[in-house]
């Protein structure tokens, strides 16, 4: 399944779309009760595809932590490079993105407080 998103920082007309990067790896749901699988794979991810600054995540999943314990929905995309890990909100994304071809992977982290958290690799680029 793929979303379509109007860039609507740009004066452009162009439209971004982010999907699912495969339909046989990179899906995790996990229960917000338990997060300990979520920022285990986080750190995985990290640690697998960073060289240098993969502390960065540290603040993103303390930006998760607190978002959770609030209670309140989020929709981020986090893109990890060599150097880092760099944190979009789902609506923030611009088109400088796609011309940033340090980005190695992008990973989707969705909460919602019904349904719990939701982890995805997506594929980001514009139509």
């Amino acid at each position: 399944m793929s979303l379509m998103i109007k860039n609507y920082y740009s004066n452009s007309n162009q439209e971004i779309y982010i999907k699912t990067y495969s339909e046989y790896i990179g899906e995790y749901n996990f229960d917000e009760i338990n997060l300990s699988s979520l920022i285990s794979k986080l750190i995985y991810i990290t640690a697998k595809l960073t060289e240098n600054y993969a502390s960065d995540i540290i603040y993103d999943i303390e930006y998760i932590n607190e978002m959770i314990e609030s209670k309140k929905d989020f929709d981020i995309i986090l893109g990890f490079m060599e150097n880092g890990v760099h944190k979009y909100a789902y609506e923030e994304i611009k088109n400088e993105t796609y011309k940033n071809s340090i980005i190695i992977q992008y990973w989707q982290v969705k909460y919602n407080h019904l349904d719990g958290v939701y982890l995805r690799r997506v594929s980001v680029f514009p139509n």
